[in-house]
């Protein structure tokens, strides 16, 4: 099975090589194809295998096969399609420099710090500028509520005051106010 992560599909050239097949050989068709990329760029020239891939009964298929198989060439027991083989190099070609591009990136992340970094759910209080803690949270509720509940602040507010300090992180803490907030909130909308 192909991972490739995308296909391009360019409909002029499509419906230029395709614009006189009925509604149920496009379907068809277009089936093979996908199944043509998916298995790498080729299929086996088997007829029986062909008509299960297009959903096809043996009269459909005995009916349409001709028609079709002029989209395909023969390749000893396999059937191929130029295109699909150009856009499975091309694709391949561009995955390539993107991991490569993505490792020589990652390379110079870790030449620059020296080491790996570490991931989101390792990160602390410190390195972490949207993680609050409680006293600061509740600090920051209050003063955003002060500044509604005022028009203009005071002459002793705009004087510095000094910050009141901050007490040390405790995820735990900060997990178990979350969790009860929430339970808070589901018990308002249950109300």
């Amino acid at each position: 099975m192909n991972s490739l992560p995308y296909i391009r599909w360019n409909p002029g050239d499509y419906f230029k090589d395709a614009h006189h097949l009925t509604t149920w050989q496009h379907g068809a068709y277009y089936l093979l194809l996908m199944a043509m990329w998916s298995a790498g760029g080729r299929l086996p020239a088997k007829p029986r295998q062909l008509a299960e891939i297009a959903k096809a009964t043996p009269e459909e298929w005995a009916a349409n096969r001709a028609v079709l198989m002029r989209f395909f060439e023969r390749e000893g027991p396999y059937i191929t399609k130029r295109r699909i083989t150009a856009e499975i190099a091309h694709v391949q070609a561009i995955t390539e420099k993107r991991r490569a591009a993505g490792k020589s990136s990652a390379e110079k992340t870790l030449r620059k710090n020296k080491g790996p970094v570490p991931a989101n759910a390792g990160q602390t209080r410190d390195t972490c500028r949207h993680m609050k803690t409680p006293a600061e949270e509740e600090v920051q509720a209050t003063s955003s509520s002060d500044r509604s509940a005022r028009a203009s602040p005071s002459p002793a507010d705009r004087q510095a005051k000094p910050a009141a300090p901050a007490a040390p992180f405790d995820p735990e803490t900060w997990q178990a106010r979350q969790i009860e907030r929430l339970a808070a909130r589901q018990a308002g909308e249950a109300a």
